[in-house]
């Protein structure tokens, strides 16, 4: 019986990821390229159990899988942990791990083993909503566990992401993720072709009490949409409604909030996407994009070099990363509407010159949606 067999990158799978959601959507294989990384050099760990239709749309698209799952809580104990990844070693010996959001203290079990084979451990920031982008305001919750991360390489988007992860040894600034994902959607073609204003993409968060947003910042938030759209000055304006949440479970959090939410969704020039449809597919189709303070999704566009602002509906994060940047966030109504409109008028030389001053310095350098490509680049370098 031979030993492990080789593989270049090991990608870890988990339940709550991003799977094969569906059309122009961020997906777990999202990495493949097809030339640097594809199917004979990927494997795909299922690390927490995942549905059964999870696992055949990973035998459908012919991928390497093994499955290292082991059922909550048992996957938090010691001895179980390094027995299964003492067990992934002997059938595979990958060069490279893969992981996001992998913080909890498990993770270091499995990193100390991989590295002992010779395999060195990745993590990429996927998104930058955390709690210190919201400055002193922001409640004073435990440590977050990735201050702890323990692992040999970070893909970071930008500078802030390189002094949080203060324990990881090689950092590699690439810039804005996802907006690599700025791209049409031709089901939404029809949008953009019958507007006859501005399109605008407007993202949330999670509105729940024990969140950063509650009911009350619901309503603010879905009332000052509201009445952006009834301002004389934006009555030709669309709005492309992106939910991070399904509208049945944001009633169900927040039901002080529905009768603002329910007024905005039904407003005639406001169109809720469907959960298949990518975020970047939205940013794409609009002239500007508009994001719950501080969601990534604002970030994302601005990496594309597409407009976008932040609003912060009540004004509670005045002192947040992001007050750094020329009016980026709007904290009320009325300044939505002012900030809105200085958008969408600033010719595209001026646009594109705030962005190189303010924004290109923050991520490297790198504005221009190619960070994925950057990313695949590193792990490359890594494995010749």
């Amino acid at each position: 019986m031979g030993g492990p067999k080789p593989v270049q990158v090991a990608v870890r799978v988990y339940p709550t990821d991003w799977g094969f959601r569906g059309e122009g959507t961020r997906q777990i294989d999202w990495l493949l390229d097809g030339a640097t990384l594809h199917r004979n050099n990927v494997l795909f760990v299922i690390d927490r159990p995942v549905s059964a239709a999870y696992r055949q749309a990973l035998r459908e698209r012919r991928y390497q899988v093994y499955d290292a799952s082991v059922p909550w809580p048992f996957d938090s104990l010691e001895i179980v942990n390094r027995r299964r990844w003492q067990g992934f070693l002997r059938h595979w010996k990958p060069s490279h791990w893969v992981s996001y959001n992998d913080f909890h203290p498990r993770h270091k079990i499995r990193n100390h083993l991989l590295r002992e084979a010779g395999c060195r451990t990745w993590s990429y920031v996927h998104s930058i909503h955390d709690m210190e982008v919201f400055g002193p305001e922001r409640p004073k919750n435990n440590p977050p566990r990735w201050l702890e991360a323990d692992y040999d390489h970070l893909i970071a988007w930008g500078r802030r992401d390189v002094a949080l992860y203060c324990r990881t040894a090689h950092k590699h600034i690439v810039g804005p993720l996802w907006s690599a994902e700025v791209q049409p959607l031709p089901r939404l073609a029809g949008f953009r072709k019958a507007a006859t204003g501005p399109v605008i993409a407007v993202f949330d968060s999670t509105f729940d009490p024990a969140t950063l947003y509650g009911a009350e910042d619901a309503r603010a938030f879905f009332e000052g949409l509201r009445m952006l759209l009834d301002r004389p000055e934006w009555s030709s304006g669309t709005m492309l409604y992106k939910p991070k949440n399904k509208l049945a479970e944001i009633r169900e959090r927040v039901p002080e909030a529905v009768a603002a939410l329910e007024k905005f969704v039904s407003h005639e020039r406001c169109v809720t996407l469907p959960p298949e449809v990518s975020p970047g597919a939205a940013v794409a189709e609009a002239d500007l994009t508009i994001s719950l303070a501080f969601t990534s999704t604002t970030v994302e566009a601005l990496g594309a070099r597409r407009r976008a602002l932040y609003f912060d509906p009540r004004g509670k994060y005045r002192h947040s990363y992001y007050e750094q940047f020329p009016n980026l966030v709007a904290h009320d109504r009325e300044e939505l509407a002012r900030l809105g409109r200085h958008w969408l008028d600033m010719p595209d030389a001026d646009f594109q010159k705030y962005l190189d001053d303010h924004l290109a310095p923050e991520f490297g350098g790198h504005m221009g949606a190619c960070a994925a490509a950057r990313f695949r680049e590193a792990l490359a370098k890594q494995c010749q």
